[in-house]
């Protein structure tokens, strides 16, 4: 992903996909409105430098992709880094 590649010293292997609400049909998605949109899905194993590895997953209910749930995963990582870097704690 190219929002994941732009985090730096980090090693992340991930899945991302999605968990249907409504049933598609002819590659169509019948019901549009946000209660029956998809569940986003991001799972992954992620290091940090040297730090301990993490296992991390997102589910963001009612977004229609995993892009929107990737975003969330990069902006979570940025703020873990952030912490690495100016506390110096181990998770």
């Amino acid at each position: 992903s190219k929002i994941l590649s732009r985090l730096d010293d980090w090693k992340i292997f991930a899945k991302t996909g999605t968990a249907q609400v409504v049933a598609i049909q002819n590659g169509q998605q019948k019901e549009t409105e946000k209660t029956k949109q998809h569940h986003g899905l991001f799972a992954c194993f992620a290091q940090y430098k040297e730090e301990k590895p993490l296992i991390v997953v997102f589910v963001i209910e009612h977004n229609s992709s995993s892009l929107h749930t990737v975003k969330v995963a990069a902006r979570f990582f940025k703020k873990l880094e952030n912490t690495y870097n100016s506390e110096n704690i181990a998770f």
